[in-house]
């Protein structure tokens, strides 16, 4: 004990000293000095430990961990973090890799849970009000992994005349991907967000499994996905190269799997003065447009892929000039091919009124490039993409007026349809309401109505009727939006009918039925066509 500590309180006069750590009480001293002392000796104490306490106060310690935990959240702010949360994946589409991880499993089983039901209850609502009839897209397909999945998708056009998409279901799919096993994934998730009433086609790949589940199963309309038929016509069209294709696609596995040729292929950009230089790109069977993408990057990386291969030890068949040349001929060809399946396959604007000017776009410019291409092999190619388009699309062309007009009149007789149902349900409110004369009632309290000057003249257009018969007026409506100008090639048709709904009123109301009235328009004039073909119909 330090002695000069010990001296600073008169508590230590009543003990003495054995050693450093010990100390005897003194009872030398008498009974009532011995009271006084203790009594002291307390309040010395007290102000010692006041004393201590005050100092240790401004000692610099180690921060307690509680100061680092902030203040409980209030349930606003949970309601963020868990909507935050899901807008990460919702909204970035990030990868899904992640929901394996321990630490996220434990996140999402307590804000996932309890958000799921309330925003799918939400969906179903806007379905609900939102939604006069879906356009439903499914695909099946087996993960890398060997995991089979099955999603589904609706899609439809708001009061709005916004286009709206809505993630259904994305889940792994057991059983096998018979036309039975996908009828009953289908109707169950179709039921369950109570769209069974309102669907008016089914958009799908073009394989004989779903084929069937829609047209002979579920009984519903069903269209083959475009830039699929597409792309089965590209890759059949490319067998008359397949001998060169092979030779690209051996130099570009041989440089995705050489570090040291790749190397290579990188320092000769550099050196030539490219600032980010590029690397060659796979072919992916299953990957729309990666063999025009594969062909367009080789091509442009010519000289370096010929570079790097004269300094790598490889026996590796090499391209001739001729192959090279057959190269850029064919990223040619395939070039508007790969620009119809990017726009056919966009998510942000509607591409079913493309199918007919770009299906002819098509034709024409491959009709043009057949007459341009010089090499024998591009030559085939390009008239198997002739021959293909017109098989799978012979009916998308509409290239005569005879066409035009049958088109028109389909148009006009849906239009008539619509006025008719309309002035049918206009004449039982005329019937039912009150026609005694006396003015409407405008306001739910007969007290404050205002008497206006223009109260007669209100009464009277209310009860006025278009002249002439449904037919003459879809005639008259169909033939005005015909006669109006056209919008540019790159304007949203959607914004354009929400501009012009007033103008031609009935014509918007075919807009929000999305596939229904142009499907009916295409499926008919097959049927047409094919009986002019077998000689049944003149």
């Amino acid at each position: 004990m330090d002695q000069k500590r010990r001296k600073t309180s008169d508590l230590w006069n009543m003990f003495d000293p054995l050693n450093h750590q010990l100390a005897k009480y003194n009872n030398a001293a008498s009974t009532s000095d011995k009271q006084s002392q203790i009594s002291s000796a307390c309040s010395v104490i007290t102000t010692e430990l006041s004393s201590i306490k005050a100092t240790s106060r401004g000692t610099k310690r180690q921060t307690a961990m509680s100061h680092f935990i902030p203040k409980k959240m209030s349930s606003t702010d949970k309601s963020k973090v868990d909507l935050a949360i899901m807008k990460l994946f919702t909204w970035d589409f990030q990868p899904f890799t992640m929901v394996e991880d321990k630490g996220f499993k434990n996140l999402m089983s307590i804000c996932v849970l309890t958000k799921f039901e309330e925003i799918c209850q939400d969906v179903k609502n806007t379905l609900s009000e939102q939604a006069l009839s879906v356009c439903i897209t499914t695909d099946a397909w087996t993960s890398s992994v060997n995991d089979s999945y099955c999603a589904l998708t609706a899609h439809y056009i708001n009061e709005h005349f916004e286009m709206k998409t809505v993630l259904l279901d994305c889940s792994v799919f057991k059983d096998s991907h018979t036309a039975e096993n996908l009828a009953e994934y289908i109707t169950k998730m179709v039921s369950e967000w109570n769209l069974k009433d309102k669907i008016t086609i089914v958009i799908s790949d073009n394989a004989s499994n779903i084929t069937s589940t829609v047209t002979n199963i579920l009984k519903w309309k069903h269209y083959g996905c475009y830039a699929h038929k597409l792309n089965l016509v590209v890759q059949d069209a490319l067998r008359h190269v397949k001998d060169v294709l092979m030779k690209v696609k051996a130099i570009v596995t041989y440089f995705k799997r050489s570090n040291a040729a790749t190397r290579k292929l990188v320092t000769y950009q550099e050196q030539i003065g490219i600032k980010q230089p590029k690397k060659l790109l796979q072919d992916v069977v299953t990957r729309w447009n990666s063999t025009y993408f594969m062909l367009q990057r080789i091509t442009l990386l010519e000289e370096a892929v010929k570079h790097s291969l004269a300094l790598s030890n490889t026996d590796l068949p090499l391209l001739t000039e001729h192959e090279w040349n057959t190269c850029r001929e064919l990223c040619m060809v395939l070039e508007p091919c790969a620009e119809v399946t990017t726009e056919m396959s966009s998510e942000n604007y509607i591409t079913a009124s493309k199918i007919i000017p770009i299906t002819r776009g098509l034709k024409f410019l491959l009709t043009k490039l057949s007459n341009d291409v010089k090499i024998n092999s591009i030559k085939l190619v390009v008239q198997a993409l002739l021959d293909g388009i017109a098989t799978r699309y012979k009916h998308h062309l509409f290239e005569d007026e005879k066409t035009t007009d049958w088109i028109k009149k389909s148009t006009i007789q849906l239009i008539a349809g619509i006025i008719s149902k309309e002035s049918v349900m206009n004449d039982v409110t005329i019937n039912e309401a009150d026609t005694s004369g006396s003015l409407p009632n405008l306001e739910s309290n007969p007290e404050k109505k205002k008497i206006s000057i223009w109260d007669n003249y209100d009464n009277i257009i209310n009860t006025v009727k278009l002249k002439g018969t449904s037919t003459s007026l879809a005639i008259q409506e169909v033939q005005r939006y015909m006669d109006d100008d056209l919008i540019p090639r790159k304007n949203n048709p959607l914004q354009w009918w929400k501009d012009h709904k007033h103008f031609y009123p009935n014509l918007a109301h075919l807009v929000p039925m999305l596939w229904h009235p142009i499907y009916q328009i295409l499926k008919e004039y097959a049927e047409i066509a094919e009986a002019r073909e077998m000689g049944r119909d003149e």
